[in-house]
């Protein structure tokens, strides 16, 4: 990504537009810059894939100036019906089938993908090396039952099972996830949520639809919740502008 990036910035200064734009490579829950960097920043369609939201936000706060904005857009909505089965209809390709692990190598990006395999494969070793002597019905069960959990759950629920028979249940909007880096694979995000953990790390924070047509453009900037569901239900897109007070 940080080679495309470069080439992309290096075709526009060829055609005379020269961009202050240096690429890093980097985890936003964790990014080492200096507090108060920028002015803002900006996401788009990528928070359905950080691990710890909480963090990332956090980290936003520190790296934005006093007045500064964070700008996130994004489409992966769980209030909307299609958004929904588009995701579980992917999520259940990328947690069972070595048919798409292959073409996730070969050709979406090689270098990250190089060692992929199903999540639901990843679990069950991580299930059979926790506990060996399990017999295969019980891992087929913790293997469905434990999606969406990273290493130390899935031990964790191992060991619960083992103890009293207990299954986890899973996330029904989070599920698809990389046992072993946290990632996931286009969560379903509640916008109402999201505004919610801003507001509590002290942003002053707007939700706002993506309508770009009248009449419903008139209703991106609506407060009302149950209206807002089903304006969501129409178009699966939302912004969220969330302000850092001047004062902080």
């Amino acid at each position: 990504m940080i080679d495309g990036m470069s080439q992309c910035l290096e075709s526009m200064k060829a055609g005379g537009e020269r961009l202050p734009v240096t690429p890093l490579k980097g985890d936003i829950c964790s990014l080492d810059l200096p507090d108060a960097s920028f002015d803002g920043i900006f996401s788009t369609e990528a928070i359905e894939h950080v691990h710890d939201l909480g963090a990332m936000f956090d980290r936003v706060h520190r790296l934005l100036k006093p007045g500064g904005r964070a700008v996130i857009v994004n489409d992966s909505n769980r209030y909307n019906e299609a958004a929904r089965r588009h995701s579980w209809e992917s999520w259940a390709e990328r947690d069972e089938s070595w048919e798409h692990a292959e073409w996730l190598k070969a050709e979406v990006r090689p270098v990250e993908h190089a060692d992929a395999k199903p999540y639901a494969v990843m679990r069950e070793q991580m299930i059979r090396a926790a506990a060996p002597d399990l017999d295969d019905a019980a891992v087929a069960a913790l293997r469905k039952a434990s999606a969406g959990m990273i290493r130390s759950e899935i031990e964790a629920a191992v060991e619960r099972f083992q103890q009293d028979g207990h299954l986890p249940q899973r996330d029904e909007f989070g599920w698809c996830r990389n046992p072993e880096t946290g990632e996931y694979s286009e969560r379903l995000l509640d916008p109402f949520e999201l505004r919610n953990l801003l507001r509590n790390r002290g942003f002053k924070v707007q939700l706002r639809h993506l309508f770009r047509t009248m009449p419903l453009r008139l209703l991106n900037t609506v407060r009302f919740r149950p209206l807002n569901e089903r304006l969501f239900g129409l178009r699966p897109h939302f912004v969220l502008v969330a302000q850092k007070p001047a004062s902080a």
